[in-house]
């Protein structure tokens, strides 16, 4: 098993998996993954295009160059998919970013990263960038806070459990 597969690693899939499939839950038609992931990209095509095929932390363009690299979009997360802030795999929760831009601050909430970018970049565009971010084409479902607490719990349960199973079937190697 290469060495980037670590027990941790593990877990944070199986966590954001488990966010994943909640996400799709949250959607308003029943379907399974299958057709999940098809939407999936179907939203993420339509997601690109409502913000220009541009990064919405500083505005590069795909296939412009930047750092001597041709710019690609990745998906970011706006409330990143991990055990501490749940965040949903939901087309309301995505937007695009260029990779730097998306490997940049990831422990700090969406406008904060913003605000430290633009700062960065010395950038007076925070306001136009912010507003388009709330303007995104799909709206993130509204989430109780006991219900990001289930949600928490339930990521963390399964982060462990996957943790110890692991240990456990490394112990009797």
């Amino acid at each position: 098993m290469p060495d980037y597969f670590t027990k941790e690693y593990v877990a944070n899939l199986a966590v954001r998996n488990f966010l994943s499939e909640e996400g799709r839950k949250k959607w308003p038609e029943t379907i399974n993954q299958t057709q999940w992931r098809k939407m999936l990209k179907k939203f993420w095509g339509e997601i690109k295009r409502a913000f220009d095929y541009r990064c919405v932390y500083c505005g590069a363009e795909k296939g412009s160059k930047k750092r001597g690299k041709e710019v690609k979009l990745e998906r970011d997360h706006l409330i990143p998919i991990n055990k501490e802030a749940c965040g949903l795999n939901h087309p309301g929760n995505i937007v695009p970013s260029c990779q730097t831009c998306n490997n940049k601050h990831h422990k700090l909430e969406w406008e904060e990263k913003l605000r430290k970018i633009c700062v960065e970049r010395r950038e007076r565009s925070l306001r136009t960038r912010r507003l388009k971010i709330i303007s995104h084409p799909y709206k993130y479902p509204r989430i109780k806070a006991s219900e990001t607490e289930t949600l928490r719990k339930h990521a963390q349960q399964l982060y462990t459990r996957v943790i110890e199973e692991i240990s456990r079937a490394n112990n009797q190697r």
